[in-house]
């Protein structure tokens, strides 16, 4: 689940949007990297992949009654795209090479450090990424140029973009 915080800055006069949370694809990201590190299994193999998530995806195509071969097929192909995607190569090679422990992912708030002061700034939302592997490695996605939001102090304000000023006023907040 995400919250959608929606404000207006009170210096810029500009409304933004910020999320934070979980959409569908962190969710099946987080499982894809919760399942290789507590069964160790290389899910980046696909016949590892759809071995391992067959199962699964039969029982709910059997429960909605949309059970069929080919269209478990897809759904598997489907799926591994969209968490291949998600990933880049760089992750990909530490995920292979390397024993996974615990990872964190989740969709932040950023913007961009070349945009501020401009009517160019703007809220994007990014999907935050940390990887810790045996012997203490850790790897954290990096975003050139951009920079997560933060809140103020009292966590009544957000970051403006714009004027890079924790004076954005949160005027509702949504469970999406």
């Amino acid at each position: 689940m995400a919250n959608l915080l929606k404000g207006i800055c009170d210096s810029c006069k500009k409304p933004y949007e910020y999320l934070y949370g979980d959409i569908e694809l962190t969710i099946q990201l987080k499982f894809f990297l919760n399942t290789i590190s507590s069964k160790q299994i290389n899910l980046l193999d696909k016949t590892k992949f759809d071995n391992f998530y067959r199962n699964y995806i039969e029982q709910q195509m059997s429960q909605m009654g949309e059970f069929s071969e080919e269209r478990i097929n897809k759904t598997l192909d489907n799926l591994y795209q969209d968490i291949l995607s998600a990933l880049t190569s760089e992750e990909q090679e530490l995920l292979k090479r390397n024993i996974l422990m615990d990872s964190l992912v989740t969709i932040v708030p950023m913007y961009d450090q070349t945009k501020v002061g401009t009517d160019e700034a703007k809220v994007i939302f990014s999907q935050f990424l940390r990887l810790n592997f045996l012997g203490g490695k850790t790897y954290q996605r990096e975003f050139k140029n951009h920079q997560i939001i933060t809140t103020s102090e009292d966590q009544r304000f957000m970051l403006c973009p714009k004027e890079e000023t924790h004076t954005v006023r949160i005027l509702f907040e949504e469970k999406i």
